[in-house]
């Protein structure tokens, strides 16, 4: 910490004097603290800095443990460690392994999905992250488990709520049926009536159901359902 702390003041001091060379060397030396107390060179972008005030503080080797606003940070910049954005922690940092992230770190995430959206909704690489998250509880009581917004159906589509009635396990839960996480939900994958897989599944779902009445002997119900 002494070190870079003294690096950081003199390059504060006298930056201009820096040359590429110098600069490539303070890259390559192990003195850079991260936010879970290990120290690493720099290579590249695999290193980062996050804001003071952003909305998510990831815990990871990859975060460097100094405030934005330091005198260290001004170092750091000329190294070209990026600096992250609220958008881009989301993307890296928020995103992956949501499902094993503390309750807490995923009621921020999705405030901050959901508050955000007019903006996040554009960026095509976040679009498509969220596609492959598991943020989404289906309708099941008491259930803690998540998914995948193409794991479950549309729960407006009428077709869909008449052929699976009763079966909660495949509609998104209470949260996300607003009008609001459904605008969300549809943008990155929840299932409608409109795609060719899910009608097939419709057609097996309604041949089970029939075959089901068929043994019950009430097929008086199944004809009026």
């Amino acid at each position: 910490d002494e070190l870079f702390t003294l690096f950081a003041n003199d390059f504060f001091s006298n930056s201009s004097n820096y040359k590429n060379e110098e600069l490539e060397v303070l890259c390559s030396l192990p003195i850079y603290k991260t936010v879970v107390g290990s120290y690493t060179r720099l290579h590249g972008e695999d290193q980062c800095m996050i804001s003071s005030n952003s909305f998510l503080k990831p815990y990871d080797e990859h975060c460097l443990a100094y405030s934005t606003d330091s005198i260290e940070c001004s170092l750091l910049r000329a190294l070209e460690v990026p600096e992250l954005n609220d958008q881009q922690i989301l993307t890296r940092f928020g995103l992956p392994g949501f499902e094993r992230k503390p309750r807490s770190e995923q009621e921020d995430i999705l405030i901050y999905l959901y508050t955000n959206w007019q903006d996040l909704q554009v960026d095509s690489s976040l679009i498509e992250a969220l596609k492959e998250t598991k943020f989404v509880r289906n309708a099941v009581e008491f259930s803690t488990d998540l998914f995948r917004p193409k794991d479950l159906f549309d729960p407006t589509d009428a077709l869909l709520t008449s052929v699976f009635i009763g079966e909660r396990k495949n509609f998104p839960g209470e949260r996300f049926s607003t009008d609001g996480w459904l605008r969300i939900l549809r943008k990155v994958g929840l299932r409608t009536a409109t795609e060719a897989d899910v009608i097939l599944e419709c057609a097996k779902r309604v041949e089970f159901l029939g075959s089901e009445c068929m043994k019950s002997g009430n097929l008086d119900d199944f004809e009026l359902d």
